[in-house]
């Protein structure tokens, strides 16, 4: 009899392989699986994948979360300030979920979601920055003519 780990000879009743040490079944119809290529890539049970790459997903909520707060912040300039934090979380995020997406553990559309939280993100900086120019020229022309009248 051959080891089917080894392939060396042994004697027909052993329990052990004296080659490699490999353990007969009690079953000699037993055939063992063949060994793993430890260098293919891991793929999961379906079942167990995770729906969504949390950055992704995390970046998509801080660049809707950035847009809807901007919209308040133009009634209220501290909403306008978490809305500027936000929009940086959105696109920090959305940069690292895309970096950290795997096709083996997440599912399709997170990378989806992650562009869209990036976009978002982007979209609430810039309309920030806008904004903020524009209230800085508004005040400092309306500053500007009440320095004039008073002078």
């Amino acid at each position: 009899m051959n080891c089917p780990k080894c392939g060396q000879g042994v004697p027909d009743k052993a329990a052990f392989c004296i080659h490699c040490g490999y353990r007969f079944p009690a079953d000699p119809s037993f055939v063992p699986p063949p060994p793993r290529d430890p260098f293919a890539p891991y793929s999961p049970d379906p079942a167990a994948r995770k729906p969504f790459q949390p950055l992704c997903i995390t970046s998509f909520i801080s660049g809707i979360a950035s847009l809807l707060l901007l919209l308040m912040g133009f009634c209220c300039g501290l909403f306008a300030l978490v809305s500027f934090g936000l929009a940086i979380t959105a696109v920090v995020l959305g940069v690292m979920g895309r970096k950290h997406y795997d096709p083996a553990l997440h599912r399709p559309d997170s990378l989806s979601l992650g562009k869209i939280g990036l976009i978002l993100g982007i979209v609430g900086l810039t309309l920030f920055v806008v904004g903020l120019f524009i209230m800085l020229l508004v005040f400092g022309i309306s500053f500007l003519a009440e320095m004039g009248r008073l002078g």
